[in-house]
This record gives C-alpha cells, structure tokens and sequence, in this order.
C-alpha cells in the first residue's frame, strides 16, 4: 500500500513537472515572437485604384511572415496608385510593387480628366507667354496667334480655364520624377472632348500659347471655349 502511495505521487510529480515544462516553454516562445501591426486591405482593391483610408485595416501579423518589400505605415500607402496589373484582395499585405506615385503611372493624366475631357499635348516651346512657372493643376488661358494672309497677325483668346494633368521631359516622365532631366518637353493639357478639333484646325494657320493668369477659377470651370472671341470664324472645323 504504501509503494503505491509512493508510485503515485512519483507519477503526480512527474507529469506536473512536464506540465509546467510544457507551459514554460510556451511562454518563452511567444516572447520571441514579435508580432507588428500593419495595414492590409478591406476590401478587392482593383487595378489603378487610389487608395484612400476607406481601402484599408489593421490586423497584427508576426514578424517572421512578413517580407522586406510589405508596406507597414499607411502615410505610405494613402494616395498610392494600384499598378495596372495589380489586383489586392481582401485581406492581403500591400508590397511596394503593387503601388506607384501618381506621377510615375504610364499614362497618368489620362486619370485626372474628368468627364468628357480628354488629353491634349503641346510642346513646352509653347510655354513661352508663362516661362517655366506652370505647374501641374494650374490653369491657363490659352491664346493663338493666326498668320493671315495679306493681314496683321492675329491675336485673342480661344479657350480659358485649360488644366495642365502633367509637364512631361522628352523622355515623357514627369518633371516631378526623380529620374527626370526637369528640362520640359511636353505639357498636357485637359481639353474638353468638342474643342479638340479647333486645336487640330490651329496647327495649320497660326500657334498657341498658354498663359498663366491671376484668376481664380471655380472647381467647375475648365476648358472654356471663348464663343465670341475673334479666332473663331477662321478655324474651318
């Protein structure tokens, strides 16, 4: 009887010792695991996407799953862009590979028009009436010259109002890209889509130049054709 009593405590002892063995080393292993909060997405995040606070989440991750490329701060990922062939799903980590500044998506301004309007480029010698001191998202009014015949030249303003979506070098990145010559080549400009044709019909008789105006426009206003200024009658469309 009292072997028995003696085995049994034995074995008590035993699997207490284990117990606490087991417990001990759990605790030490979650202490090294160190665990980061970062920001994944809420919801499908589709191609060319602005991101914006409503597109993200915060979940804890262990450190030991994460890679070097994972964006963890969201000043990092507000007003990114998803590249064309990047889709984020539910859920997923956001890697620097998905995501690209504005400026330096292909095509980028098309993405700053807004309804009806549609890209129009003209060469940077036509920024001669402003200098160098445009920037992106001014507006301008835009003036052309027509060379008559047997006439003065002729002089007004076509359309008022003209956003520029983007200063382009002539490797066509924008002026803001640190890889950029910061020489201007290109100056695109958001036209609304049934003035194109006058531009077109400008090419063949006179020149355009962009003026920068102390003026503030409302949101609203861009691209205002000028119904009653004196280039009109001449440009055959």
């Amino acid at each position: 009887m009292e072997k028995r009593k003696i085995l049994l405590a034995a074995t008590f002892l035993f699997v207490l010792i284990v117990l606490i063995s087991f417990l001990a080393y759990k605790i030490v292993s979650v202490k090294k695991i160190e665990v980061l909060e970062v920001w994944v997405a809420k919801e499908i995040i589709y191609p060319r996407t602005k991101i914006s606070e409503k597109h993200l989440t915060l979940i804890k991750v262990p450190k030991v799953y994460l890679n070097d490329d994972v964006i963890y701060k969201k000043e990092d990922l507000i007003n990114k862009y998803t590249q064309i062939y990047a889709t984020v799903a539910k859920g997923a980590l956001f890697y620097q590979d998905y995501l690209e500044d504005l400026e330096n998506l292909t095509a980028y301004p098309d993405l700053l028009l807004k309804k009806d309007q549609v890209s129009y480029s003209l060469p940077s010698d036509l920024l001669k009436s402003a200098g160098n001191s445009l920037v992106t998202g001014q507006k301008v009014d835009l003036y052309v010259t027509l060379n008559l015949k047997d006439q003065p030249p002729l002089t007004d303003c076509l359309i008022k109002a003209v956003r520029i979506t983007a200063i382009k070098d002539r490797a066509g990145l924008d002026l803001t890209n640190p890889k950029s010559s910061r020489i201007p080549y290109l100056v695109v400009l958001a036209i609304d889509a049934n003035q194109v044709k006058y531009l077109k019909a400008i090419g063949k008789i006179g020149s355009i130049d962009l003026l920068g105006v102390n003026v503030n426009y409302g949101e609203n206003e861009e691209s205002l054709l000028q119904m009653e200024s004196l280039i009109l009658p001449y440009l055959q469309v």
